[in-house]
């Protein structure tokens, strides 16, 4: 893989408005920001036009001009020559060059016959240049007058392109302007893929999007993040895709691009000012007065900088703030600064807070103050105003905001070390960190408070030692890894941490304790009633069975707990509900960044191996060989586990089925479903007896009919908790399918609906097919319409079968009309968002949003979000005609 940057994507209508074969006598404005393409568009207009026959000047302005040169003469002369032989120039052009050189010096631009004479040698020059000549200006902008350039060119007979920047100068003569806007996302995926040579994987593209923000429209900015990913290791390829490495770590841009040449040098005013206004800081407009103290800098000097930032793209303004545009901008800047640089700004901006009233340029906010207050750590000396504002602070947020509230109090210590009440603000600190989800910084301070010298023998003095070990617990066990040593060390001694304690290395070992025992060991975090509900109970130990520690500790701890949606379990359920509702491009991803990102897990290569099962069923219903081929061959020789064997069969039932060996596909799943163990894996079970009844119905095999009800029903009798609900469901969907009574129709609608509310489209899918294969009351526009989306080559042949001998004609799709905004309405409720936060995100009303939802509704014929979510893979609806 190698990324290059003369890559052009997209760009067609603008660079047929250029018109490179286009007729003379034509001056054409290219505008654009720098990074968006513009130079690459110039030179593939100049192909073009080279390609048509046409004379071509290419002059590039960004390279240093002379002051006095205003004319653009010396890069005018400098193409001529870089040319000369292709132009095939005869005598006449070397003459004109010879006498414009002679003109071009200083003394030529002081008076007024200076430079009409000067203007009359360029004309003369041009005109000698036949062949319906071209002249490209690039970068334009940095020539005083080039306008003058462009008119004589153009009276001359050329047709003239003038490269600017994104608001084309009023005085610049145009006869057509082309504007370059940024690149769609489809683009920027096709960019992607020419520059690394493969498909990128959808978790590439999406960080990439998320770390240029708005620059991820401008190739030149794409192109050098995936340089700089490609040089930083970070990218491999995964069953045929480019993936990336940790995409939780943003990524950080090249020296030489575009953005960070506008920041410049390591240490200036503009880094100082991205490093504030891109920390956990905000930066109000408001606060530049002391922004500027703090720099020690004079407000304009700021304020100009500022704006520089502004115009360069490199910072915003939202809500009164200044906020940084990319966040790989912010990553890369503070990747190159030392942590102690940005403690020292944050602190010289909190000592503007308490200069003397004389000396204040503003009043800063106290909650602003408050932060850079924390963030400078050490850098500010212990003054007991700032405990008393930090204390005051984290009392707002402690409800709603947890993490910052910890924060705060933790800086509150450094300025009042001889507080009274310290243990007990420590143990408010554990509790909402805890809260917060902030796991890794948790530990920290866990592994602080028992290893600084506040402490007797093996017992912290004042923090309870129980408190202590239950949170050093929650953070390892969230975090996949034993307790420190430091800390085990610090607290083995009290018999309170004993319990805690032991279960996190027993876990870090691979034990699995039981719920009740958890429970008592976490009895400081939720109280002595903590587990005490027999269903909480229940839900633990099922969590903690299946080794997610997370959905154990949150099915126990409540709102009093907040894990982390991360490594291989979050990731392989991810792949369960991507699977099963369609979304098999997610599958995928989900599954790449298990091989690219987790591969430390200890439990990795049991869920790898699963996960790669359910994908490689995507790739054999979709009859892609070489995905199949891909994805298999990340398996190891053999399956681990047993549930894994079980997988291996349902995927090799589906290759069967495929494959036309109806009673090979119809043997292999029922031998898998006897290996089902009692009362475990629900999700493999139902997804067996699915795809069996649906096989069966559809290649019409009665003689498996009885068999599958009656394992259906058994399922039903004998399972118990959370997985008698779903065995329920099965019930309904196997008699549904394979019977033809109303009371097996009334259980097939049940079914239906339930697929259709939660949105498992691929249960949809076989239900609907299976039932198609008898039933001439068929939804026959739900069926095709599945199977599109699906792209399921056998399931459609065999639906248009069903159709052809029912005498049904195959579905007219109709298109739907969305506007902007409909479409990205439906686009949020398919991730799951509420009505309010799609308000937030398309910045309208809730009231606005529930209008917009409800029409959404009624227009695609759904009863529910699930539903809606399901429309969104096909914005029509069928028209049916029997």
């Amino acid at each position: 893989m190698t990324a290059g940057r003369n890559v052009l994507v997209g760009r067609r209508d603008e660079l047929a408005a250029l018109g490179a074969t286009g007729p003379g006598h034509t001056i054409v404005v290219l505008s654009g920001e720098r990074g968006s393409g513009r130079s690459v568009l110039l030179a593939e207009a100049a192909d073009e036009a080279h390609a048509a026959g046409r004379t071509v000047l290419e002059l590039d302005l960004a390279r240093e001009v002379a002051d006095w040169d205003e004319y653009a003469v010396g890069p005018l002369l400098d193409a001529v020559g870089a040319r000369f032989e292709q132009l095939a120039a005869g005598s006449e052009v070397m003459h004109r060059a010879a006498l414009l050189r002679r003109r071009h010096h200083p003394a030529s631009y002081r008076t007024t016959d200076g430079r009409a004479a000067v203007l009359v040698e360029m004309r003369r020059l041009l005109a000698s240049i036949g062949r319906s000549p071209l002249l490209l200006l690039d970068d334009a902008d940095r020539v005083l007058h080039r306008e003058h350039l462009a008119v004589v060119a153009r009276k001359v007979g050329y047709r003239v392109v003038v490269v600017t920047g994104p608001d084309a100068p009023a005085g610049l003569p145009a006869d057509a302007i082309v504007r370059l806007g940024p690149l769609t996302a489809d683009e920027v995926e096709t960019l992607a893929r020419r520059t690394l040579r493969t498909r990128p994987d959808p978790i590439l593209l999406a960080t990439l999007h998320r770390a240029l923000g708005p620059l991820a429209g401008h190739p030149t900015h794409v192109l050098a993040l995936l340089e700089e990913l490609q040089a930083a290791g970070r990218l491999s390829t995964v069953a045929r895709r480019v993936c990336l490495r940790a995409p939780h770590r943003m990524p950080t841009l090249p020296a030489d691009a575009p953005a960070m040449r506008a920041v410049g040098r390591p240490g200036g005013i503009a880094e100082d000012i991205v490093l504030l206004a891109g920390g956990p800081v905000r930066v109000r407009v408001d606060d530049v007065p002391s922004l500027a103290v703090a720099l020690g800098r004079g407000g304009g000097e700021i304020g100009g900088e500022i704006d520089r930032l502004v115009v360069e793209k490199v910072l915003g303004e939202v809500d009164g703030a200044l906020t940084i545009v990319s966040p790989a901008v912010c990553a890369t800047v503070r990747a190159r600064a030392s942590e102690e640089r940005v403690r020292q700004l944050h602190a010289a901006f909190a000592r503007t807070a308490v200069l003397p009233d004389d000396h204040r340029l503003s009043e800063p906010d106290v909650d602003v103050l408050a932060d850079h207050v924390a963030a400078a750590g050490t850098a500010l000396d212990p003054d007991r105003r700032w405990a008393s504002l930090l204390t005051a602070r984290a009392a707002q947020d402690e409800e709603h905001r947890p993490g910052r509230a910890a924060r705060l109090l933790l800086a509150c210590g450094r300025h009042d070390p001889d507080e009274p009440s310290r243990s007990r603000t420590t143990e408010r600190v554990l509790r909402l960190l805890v809260r917060a989800g902030e796991h890794d910084l948790l530990a920290e301070v866990v592994s602080d408070v028992v290893t600084r010298g506040d402490h007797s023998g093996v017992t912290p003095t004042g923090v309870d030692s129980a408190l202590l070990a239950a949170t050093a617990s929650v953070a390892a066990l969230t975090l996949r890894r034993p307790v420190a040593e430091a800390v085990h060390t610090a607290l083995a001694g009290d018999e309170t941490a004993a319990d805690p304690l032991g279960i996190a290395q027993g876990w870090a070992a691979g034990a699995t304790p039981a719920a009740a025992d958890l429970a008592r060991a976490l009895a400081p975090l939720g109280g002595p009633d903590l587990g005490a509900d027999v269903d909480v109970l229940v839900e633990t130990g099922d969590a903690l069975d299946a080794r997610d520690a997370v959905a154990a500790l949150q099915a126990l701890l409540g709102t009093a707990y907040a894990g982390r949606p991360e490594g291989s379990l979050a990731l392989l359920d991810t792949v369960y509900r991507t699977y099963r509702s369609g979304d098999w491009e997610d599958t995928a991803a989900a599954v790449r960044a298990m091989f690219t990102d987790h591969g430390d897990d200890v439990h990795a290569a049991a869920l790898r191996e699963r996960a790669v099962l359910f994908v490689t069923d995507t790739a054999v219903l979709q009859d892609d060989d070489r995905a199949v081929e891909a994805w298999f061959d990340l398996l190891p020789d053999r399956a681990i586990g047993s549930l894994n064997r079980i997988l291996r069969a349902y995927v090799h039932s589906a290759q069967s089925w495929v494959a036309g060996d109806t009673d090979a596909a119809l043997a292999v799943g029922w031998r898998a479903w006897g290996e089902v163990p009692p009362g475990a894996y629900a999700l493999i079970r139902r997804a067996l007896l699915t795809r069996l009844s649906g096989i069966a119905a559809t290649d019409r095999r009665p003689e498996w009919f009885r068999r599958l009800r009656e394992a259906a029903d058994t399922w039903a009798r004998t399972a118990e908790g959370p997985e008698a609900i779903e065995a329920a469901e099965v019930r309904d969907l196997v008699h549904g399918v394979l019977g033809h009574t109303a009371r097996d129709r009334a259980a097939r609608e049940r079914a239906v609906e339930r697929a259709r509310d939660r949105g498992h489209l691929i249960d949809l899918g076989w239900m609907l097919m299976g039932s198609a294969a008898e039933d001439p009351t068929t939804d026959w526009a739900a069926v095709e319409s599945i199977a599109q989306d699906l792209q399921t080559p056998t399931p459609r042949a065999r639906l248009r079968e069903f159709m052809k001998q029912h005498g049904v004609r195959r579905p007219r799709r109709r298109s739907t009309s969305l506007d902007d905004t409909q479409s990205r309405v439906l686009e949020l409720v398919a991730q799951g968002m509420t009505n309010r936060q799609i308000a937030r995100a398309i910045r309208v009303s809730e009231k606005t949003v529930e209008t917009y939802v409800t029409r959404l509704l009624q227009q695609f014929g759904c009863r529910t979000r699930h539903g809606l979510a399901m429309a969104r893979l096909a914005a029509h609806r069928d028209d049916i005609a029997i």
